[in-house]
């Protein structure tokens, strides 16, 4: 399985001048392209059976799977031949940076970013539910209230990475 990027997606493209980048893919198909982009993105598929192939390896999701895409990952997350559906939240390099800065000093932050595949983890209903719901709270926030998204989105990562990703810190890698 090859895993060249096809493409590049660059965060000054995408973003515009917002430091974070949400969206809702629901039973959404549509051959997506391999790429790899020089921004971070976490998703949290909804419905078993996400097709999903990174770093050169396919993987079937089921519902409830939060995964952390770094800049080196080369991934394609949508195919024509099955509609899928996550939540996604995608973040520059100067938040993850941040962030990281401010982990670290609780746990091994490169555990998660220097790992060789992305890391994931299963969520059990009762907290793909509650997480499901704090990423559908942006399509109800004012997006020309940059201070209120931005502020959202930081509590929103650090809850993740503290809440979900910690316990993969201390496990062997998924």
């Amino acid at each position: 399985m090859n895993s060249v990027p096809q493409k590049k997606l660059i965060a000054e493209r995408l973003f515009k001048d917002k430091s974070f980048f949400y969206s809702y893919f629901n039973n959404s198909a549509g051959s997506g392209e391999m790429h790899n982009h020089d921004f971070y993105e976490i998703f949290l598929t909804s419905k078993d059976g996400f097709l999903h192939i990174i770093n050169g390896k396919e993987e079937i999701l089921p519902k409830g799977t939060l995964i952390f895409i770094r800049p080196k990952d080369v991934h394609r997350n949508r195919f024509s031949n099955k509609p899928q559906s996550c939540v996604q939240i995608c973040f520059t390099e100067n938040i993850a940076r941040d962030l990281f800065s401010y982990l670290s000093t609780d746990y091994d932050i490169d555990k998660l970013t220097q790992s060789k595949s992305a890391p994931s983890v299963k969520l059990s209903e009762k907290d793909f539910n509650t997480l499901f719901m704090e990423f559908r709270k942006f399509e109800t926030m004012d997006l020309n209230n940059r201070t209120e998204i931005n502020r959202y989105c930081k509590k929103l990562l650090f809850s993740i990475f503290t809440s979900y990703f910690y316990p993969y810190l201390t496990k062997s890698v998924h």
